[in-house]
Protein backbone atom coordinates (compact mmCIF):
# COMPACT_ATOMS: atom_id res chain seq x y z
CA UNK A 1 0.00 0.00 0.00
CA UNK A 2 2.90 2.36 0.79
CA UNK A 3 5.02 4.15 -2.43
CA UNK A 4 7.55 2.54 -2.79
CA UNK A 5 11.16 5.00 -2.17
CA UNK A 6 14.08 5.56 -4.35
CA UNK A 7 16.04 5.81 -0.99
CA UNK A 8 16.08 3.90 2.28
CA UNK A 9 14.79 5.87 5.65
CA UNK A 10 12.04 7.48 6.50
CA UNK A 11 11.41 11.52 6.42
CA UNK A 12 8.61 13.40 6.67
CA UNK A 13 6.94 13.16 3.03
CA UNK A 14 7.45 9.49 3.25
CA UNK A 15 5.65 9.12 6.27
CA UNK A 16 2.73 11.67 4.81
CA UNK A 17 2.58 9.31 1.32
CA UNK A 18 2.11 6.35 3.29
CA UNK A 19 -0.58 8.10 5.68
CA UNK A 20 -2.45 9.61 2.66
CA UNK A 21 -1.98 5.60 1.24
CA UNK A 22 -3.53 4.39 4.29
CA UNK A 23 -6.55 6.61 4.10
CA UNK A 24 -6.65 6.07 0.41
CA UNK A 25 -7.44 2.45 1.57
CA UNK A 26 -10.13 3.39 4.47
CA UNK A 27 -7.33 3.05 7.36
CA UNK A 28 -6.60 5.87 9.95
CA UNK A 29 -8.83 8.43 8.27
CA UNK A 30 -9.07 11.01 11.01
CA UNK A 31 -5.27 11.39 11.34
CA UNK A 32 -4.94 11.55 7.44
CA UNK A 33 -7.68 14.57 7.58
CA UNK A 34 -5.91 16.30 9.51
CA UNK A 35 -2.24 16.31 7.39
CA UNK A 36 -4.36 16.97 4.63
CA UNK A 37 -6.54 20.10 6.04
CA UNK A 38 -2.98 21.84 7.17
CA UNK A 39 -1.98 21.08 3.63
CA UNK A 40 -4.80 22.97 1.85
CA UNK A 41 -4.43 25.52 4.39
CA UNK A 42 -0.82 26.35 2.92
CA UNK A 43 0.73 25.07 6.85
CA UNK A 44 3.40 22.96 6.78
CA UNK A 45 1.78 19.48 7.95
CA UNK A 46 2.93 18.81 11.32
CA UNK A 47 1.84 14.86 12.47
CA UNK A 48 0.73 15.46 16.21
CA UNK A 49 2.00 13.33 18.68
CA UNK A 50 0.21 9.83 18.51
CA UNK A 51 -0.38 10.47 14.93
CA UNK A 52 1.60 7.16 14.05
CA UNK A 53 -0.03 5.24 17.29
CA UNK A 54 -3.27 6.46 16.07
CA UNK A 55 -2.28 4.99 12.02
CA UNK A 56 -1.11 1.88 13.57
CA UNK A 57 -4.17 1.10 15.91
CA UNK A 58 -6.29 1.68 13.12
CA UNK A 59 -4.39 -0.96 10.68
CA UNK A 60 -4.44 -3.80 13.40
CA UNK A 61 -8.18 -2.88 13.84
CA UNK A 62 -8.65 -2.99 9.76
CA UNK A 63 -8.51 -6.32 7.58
CA UNK A 64 -7.85 -5.68 4.25
CA UNK A 65 -7.70 -8.66 2.52
CA UNK A 66 -6.97 -7.55 -0.70
CA UNK A 67 -3.99 -6.28 0.47
CA UNK A 68 -3.15 -9.29 2.68
CA UNK A 69 -3.71 -12.19 0.52
CA UNK A 70 -0.63 -12.24 -1.76
CA UNK A 71 1.95 -10.97 0.87
CA UNK A 72 0.98 -13.98 3.18
CA UNK A 73 1.06 -16.59 0.60
CA UNK A 74 4.03 -15.63 -0.98
CA UNK A 75 5.68 -16.01 3.12
CA UNK A 76 3.65 -19.12 4.15
CA UNK A 77 2.48 -20.94 1.04
CA UNK A 78 -0.92 -22.07 0.26
CA UNK A 79 -1.10 -25.11 2.58
CA UNK A 80 -0.08 -23.70 5.89
CA UNK A 81 -2.04 -20.40 4.63
CA UNK A 82 -5.07 -22.32 4.08
CA UNK A 83 -5.03 -24.34 7.46
CA UNK A 84 -4.70 -20.64 9.24
CA UNK A 85 -7.31 -19.02 7.52
CA UNK A 86 -9.89 -22.64 6.95
CA UNK A 87 -10.32 -22.34 3.40
CA UNK A 88 -9.87 -24.50 0.96
CA UNK A 89 -7.21 -23.64 -2.53
CA UNK A 90 -9.86 -23.10 -4.70
CA UNK A 91 -11.77 -20.65 -2.33
CA UNK A 92 -8.35 -19.08 -1.46
CA UNK A 93 -7.67 -18.23 -5.15
CA UNK A 94 -11.08 -16.75 -5.67
CA UNK A 95 -10.37 -14.39 -2.76
CA UNK A 96 -6.99 -13.86 -4.00
CA UNK A 97 -8.39 -12.83 -7.74
CA UNK A 98 -11.02 -10.95 -6.38
CA UNK A 99 -13.41 -13.38 -7.85
CA UNK A 100 -15.21 -13.37 -4.67
CA UNK A 101 -15.74 -11.35 -1.99
CA UNK A 102 -13.77 -12.93 1.34
CA UNK A 103 -16.28 -13.45 3.91
CA UNK A 104 -15.31 -10.85 7.28
CA UNK A 105 -14.76 -14.30 9.21
CA UNK A 106 -12.35 -15.31 7.03
CA UNK A 107 -11.11 -12.12 6.53
CA UNK A 108 -10.63 -11.86 10.13
CA UNK A 109 -8.31 -14.51 10.79
CA UNK A 110 -6.21 -13.60 7.31
CA UNK A 111 -5.68 -10.18 9.12
CA UNK A 112 -5.03 -12.08 12.17
CA UNK A 113 -2.40 -13.77 10.89
CA UNK A 114 -0.94 -11.17 9.31
CA UNK A 115 -0.59 -9.43 12.56
CA UNK A 116 1.64 -12.52 13.77
CA UNK A 117 3.36 -12.67 10.73
CA UNK A 118 4.42 -9.21 10.95
CA UNK A 119 5.80 -9.80 14.48
CA UNK A 120 7.56 -13.31 13.46
CA UNK A 121 9.49 -11.05 10.23
CA UNK A 122 11.10 -8.70 13.32
CA UNK A 123 13.03 -12.19 13.87
CA UNK A 124 12.68 -14.49 11.02
CA UNK A 125 12.73 -14.49 7.26
CA UNK A 126 10.13 -16.42 5.54
CA UNK A 127 11.46 -20.25 6.24
CA UNK A 128 11.75 -19.41 9.74
CA UNK A 129 8.26 -18.32 9.53
CA UNK A 130 6.63 -21.07 8.49
CA UNK A 131 8.55 -23.46 10.37
CA UNK A 132 7.15 -21.12 13.77
CA UNK A 133 3.80 -22.09 12.70
CA UNK A 134 4.77 -26.03 12.62
CA UNK A 135 6.89 -26.15 15.93
CA UNK A 136 5.33 -27.55 19.45
CA UNK A 137 5.76 -24.58 22.50
CA UNK A 138 5.72 -25.32 25.89
CA UNK A 139 3.40 -22.13 26.15
CA UNK A 140 0.77 -23.72 24.13
CA UNK A 141 0.88 -27.21 26.05
CA UNK A 142 2.96 -28.92 24.18
CA UNK A 143 1.00 -28.10 20.94
CA UNK A 144 2.21 -25.52 18.03
CA UNK A 145 0.27 -22.68 16.44
CA UNK A 146 -1.29 -24.78 13.86
CA UNK A 147 -2.41 -27.31 15.81
CA UNK A 148 -4.07 -24.32 18.40
CA UNK A 149 -5.54 -22.76 15.38
CA UNK A 150 -8.86 -25.29 14.99
CA UNK A 151 -10.67 -24.60 11.53
CA UNK A 152 -13.73 -21.97 13.04
CA UNK A 153 -11.11 -19.90 15.63
CA UNK A 154 -12.07 -15.98 15.99
CA UNK A 155 -8.93 -13.76 16.63
CA UNK A 156 -10.35 -13.12 20.10
CA UNK A 157 -10.32 -16.67 21.39
CA UNK A 158 -7.65 -17.40 23.79
CA UNK A 159 -5.85 -19.73 21.50
CA UNK A 160 -5.17 -17.08 18.83
CA UNK A 161 -4.19 -14.77 21.87
CA UNK A 162 -1.22 -16.91 23.35
CA UNK A 163 -0.12 -17.40 19.52
CA UNK A 164 -0.32 -13.81 19.33
CA UNK A 165 1.55 -12.86 22.29
CA UNK A 166 4.23 -15.38 21.80
CA UNK A 167 4.73 -13.81 18.02
CA UNK A 168 4.93 -10.37 19.99
CA UNK A 169 7.23 -11.33 22.94
CA UNK A 170 10.11 -12.10 20.11
CA UNK A 171 10.03 -8.10 19.10
CA UNK A 172 10.69 -7.54 23.10
CA UNK A 173 13.77 -5.73 24.21
CA UNK A 174 16.43 -8.42 25.51
CA UNK A 175 17.00 -8.32 29.33
CA UNK A 176 20.69 -7.19 29.77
Amino acid sequence: MIPRAEQGGTDQERGLAAANAFYEHGVGRAAAEHVSSLRDAGHTAQMKPGFWERIMESLESSPMPEQEWEPLLEILGDEILGKLTGVSDSSMRRYRNGERKTPDEVAGRLHFTALIVADLLGSYNAFGVRRWFGRPRAQLHGSSPLETLEPEWAPEDSGPQAIRELAAALLAPLAS
